[in-house]
């Protein structure tokens, strides 16, 4: 699914309500530019505004799939991260800023309320294309 953001929450919503997939990918990907254009702050105002629409497209995404006809039938596992943190307007170098991320799962035999922690190295190539941890 491709256009901004709006379009990706609502063709995925549009999807939901009629397809059986079995894996559903979507990028919201303006709050990158967000970061990139007013900086990658939590006092930033034009960066939480941008954060919090990006929350209201994931609301709607998880009503759709709560909404399914089927969804007692199912087994859904959602994820949802990002692929990189940021510091200014900018991201790609190797401080915490950059390289800290989020990960959250839910669903499948995921076990509610257990944290756990990496403390691994993790890099990637400068293309993005493989990962690796250490």
């Amino acid at each position: 699914m491709t256009g901004n953001d709006d379009q990706v929450a609502q063709l995925a919503k549009e999807h939901l309500e009629t397809a059986n997939s079995n894996v559903l990918f979507l990028q919201f990907d303006e709050l990158d530019g967000a970061g990139h254009k007013f900086g990658y702050k939590a006092n930033n105002q034009d960066y939480l505004s941008a954060i919090s629409k990006v929350d209201k497209h994931m609301g709607m995404v998880l009503r759709s799939i709560s909404e399914r006809t089927n969804i007692n039938s199912e087994d859904w596992l959602t994820i949802a991260t990002t692929d990189h943190g940021g510091k200014e307007k900018s991201h790609g170098g190797q401080s915490p800023e950059e390289r800290t991320v989020f990960l959250i799962v839910c669903g499948g035999n995921v076990i509610e309320g257990e944290k756990k922690l990496c403390s691994r190295n993790y890099s990637s190539s400068s293309n993005g294309s493989t990962s690796t941890w250490n």
